[in-house]
């Protein structure tokens, strides 16, 4: 995974970072800045065929949803939506994550692999 430097900011809503690569997206949220505890993530896997999401933010917990990109259209450009979507292939996704994170910032990665594996 690497880390896009160009990550748009929206005023008041906090510091956002985000790390990808061909399994994974990974969007760190926090109030004001990277060098504060994130206040919430979304990890994205499964981009090519099973793409879902698990969420966890600090006030309300975790979720974990499918996305559903709706039916494919070149002429119209369709907003992926979450939807509520069966189990979490923890083992699986916590061994992927820590193989393909080895690179990005430690904090962060020790971060999420101690909150995938509570969930």
């Amino acid at each position: 995974m690497i880390e896009m430097k160009h990550v748009r900011q929206i005023r008041g809503e906090g510091f956002r970072r985000w790390f990808t690569d061909d399994y994974f997206d990974l969007y760190m949220w926090y109030d004001h800045d990277k060098n504060e505890e994130p206040n919430g993530f979304q990890l994205c896997y499964g981009k090519i065929d099973t793409d879902h999401a698990l969420t966890w933010k600090k006030d309300h917990g975790f979720t974990h949803d499918g996305v559903d990109t709706g039916d494919y259209n070149p002429s119209e450009h369709r907003t992926p939506i979450l939807v509520k979507d069966g189990l979490f292939p923890k083992t699986k996704i916590v061994k992927e994550f820590d193989h393909r994170s080895e690179k990005i910032d430690p904090v962060v990665r020790k971060f999420v692999l101690k909150k995938l594996k509570e969930f």
